[in-house]
């Protein structure tokens, strides 16, 4: 027998077959964690499909009494992350309730559980990466309900995802639904003393603001962009947000109170901000395009309720191409702006063209509305 004759690709993998089924044969634990492994290692080269196939074939072994609920729950994990990363949503769904169902179970026990509660965390992550598609509401409303379950109302990143879709909500219509998400997130940013949790109190309160216009709550309105203001001054220097927003919110606010000096003062103060922001950017325009997209819309229904039409229409036209650079051609924040800029164009005499955009504003409603399940948080 010649042992220097090296092995041919062919008996490696007849060896490895055989292998692999003496250890799937037995069910043991050492052939679950190596099909999780491999599927880790896929994960890192960024091969989600070889990674799926892995975590498919760990969770077939991965049975009691050879696997615990955590450790099985934790392959549950992996895999629906490798389904969700090659944006298989239907396929993961089974998974995803499945991992709803078993994480408040689990949640006593949760030191000891560490493995699991890290891979909800990002699959939690994963699901709000895919956010800028066409599922970004559903991937939003997942996101979110996995920190709910899993970490209840203290997880660092559930305001920052409840914002995200409260924001996303606004806009298509459930103004009672963003408020409720904005609110649940407020109570999360408040009890963060740094800068960071101040910086997203003022979203929260911005993002409660909005809902409340939506809803004609002036009061209510006027009540949360005075809070975001006040918190966003004690804020300065240490903070990269503006308070243009919040002005121009303030301005249009103000004018509806009849409170006219105040709504000139907020005016001027808004469209200088503005002016000098939107300048900037197109001047460079290297990043920023979601930032300034809103702005541009802020700055539009500003210029809008104080009858600047034409100076609105310029400013609209801009909000709703860096909406789409930002978010593709169809995203919910193109609802408002084609709503604003038929009304706009009404105004101008171009009824025709109002017409248009109105019908375009309906369209990506009602469908966007089509993929929401509006969530009510259990923590």
């Amino acid at each position: 027998m010649n042992l220097s004759r090296k092995p041919t690709a062919a008996a490696l993998i007849l060896c490895f077959a055989m292998l692999s089924a003496s250890s799937d044969a037995a069910g043991d634990r050492d052939g679950w964690r190596r099909y999780k492994n491999d599927g880790s290692r896929f994960e890192v080269f960024g091969d989600y499909a070889g990674a799926e196939r892995s975590y498919t074939r760990a969770l077939s072994l991965a049975n009691p009494p050879d696997a615990l609920p955590a450790e099985r729950g934790e392959i549950i994990a992996r895999l629906t992350s490798a389904m969700i990363a090659q944006k298989k949503f239907s396929r993961a769904e089974p998974y995803f309730k499945e991992l709803c169902k078993l994480s408040p179970t689990l949640k006593e026990s949760s030191k000891s559980n560490e493995d699991y509660f890290t891979s909800i965390d990002a699959l939690s992550e994963t699901y709000t990466d895919q956010a800028n598609s066409f599922n970004r509401i559903p991937s939003l409303e997942h996101g979110a309900i996995l920190l709910d379950t899993a970490f209840g109302g203290y997880h660092p990143r559930l305001a920052r995802t409840l914002i995200f879709l409260a924001n996303s909500y606004e806009p298509i219509g459930f103004a009672k639904e963003s408020k409720a998400l904005a609110e649940k997130a407020l109570k999360a940013a408040l009890r963060d003393k740094s800068s960071k949790g101040g910086q997203m109190s003022v979203r929260c309160y911005e993002a409660i603001g909005r809902a409340c216009e939506d809803a004609k709550d002036w009061k209510g309105a006027a009540s949360a962009f005075e809070s975001a203001l006040r918190i966003y001054t004690e804020l300065k220097p240490n903070t990269t947000l503006t308070s243009a927003a919040l002005t121009s919110h303030l301005a249009n606010i103000y004018l509806k109170f009849g409170r006219t000096a105040d709504a000139k003062r907020m005016y001027k103060k808004a469209d200088d901000i503005f002016t000098t922001r939107i300048a900037s950017f197109e001047k460079s325009q290297k990043k920023g395009y979601s930032d300034v997209a809103v702005d541009a819309l802020d700055c539009a229904i500003m210029l809008t309720e104080f009858k600047q039409y034409r100076r609105a229409e310029a400013m609209c036209v801009k909000a709703m191409m860096w909406l789409q650079v930002s978010y593709g051609m169809e995203n919910p924040g193109m609802v408002p702006a084609y709503k604003l800029h038929a009304l706009v164009l009404k105004q101008l005499g171009r009824a025709t063209d109002a017409k248009k955009e109105v019908a375009m504003a309906t369209y990506l409603q009602t469908k966007f509305r089509a993929t929401a399940t509006p969530i009510t948080l259990k923590n």
